[in-house]
């Protein structure tokens, strides 16, 4: 049977959640640099990773998900906030993958903030941006 146009196989749709998690890990260290003890946007790419493994269900991805939100609420600090964010939107891509873009969005204002604050040379920034959207791209 056809799928509709706008559905993603499975095997597409693990590649997505893979995708999600992969680029949302580029930036996951600054949320970790400011808040060491706090795992919830880690624990949400992993759950993500074990979906793609079959050993989590979708239900079970979402709490991890809404788990990284609330740390993005919870934190005081933008850089950090966006990170969280872009940890959130790579879980939730297991249950809606319309949400994949998010992950590049947050991700993006995670670094421009960054540099921003910290006044760091931005060919870095571009740098890095360009591997992100070539990243998004090749999907």
């Amino acid at each position: 049977m056809n799928q509709p146009a706008n559905q993603l196989s499975l095997e597409e749709h693990q590649q997505l959640v893979l995708w999600a998690v992969a680029y949302a890990q580029q930036v996951l260290h600054l949320f970790e640099d400011r808040y060491p003890d706090d795992h919830r946007p880690r624990n949400a790419l992993s759950a993500a990773k074990k979906w793609v493994e079959g050993e989590l269900s979708a239900n079970e991805v979402r709490r991890y998900a809404s788990a990284a939100q609330a740390a993005a609420h919870d934190a005081d600090d933008s850089v950090a906030s966006a990170v969280a964010l872009s940890a959130g939107y790579a879980a939730s891509t297991v249950q809606f993958s319309a949400y994949a873009p998010h992950v590049a969005t947050y991700a993006m204002q995670a670094l421009s903030s960054e540099v921003s604050r910290n006044n760091l040379v931005p060919h870095r920034l571009e740098k890095r941006k360009s591997r992100l959207l070539n990243a998004f791209r090749g999907l």
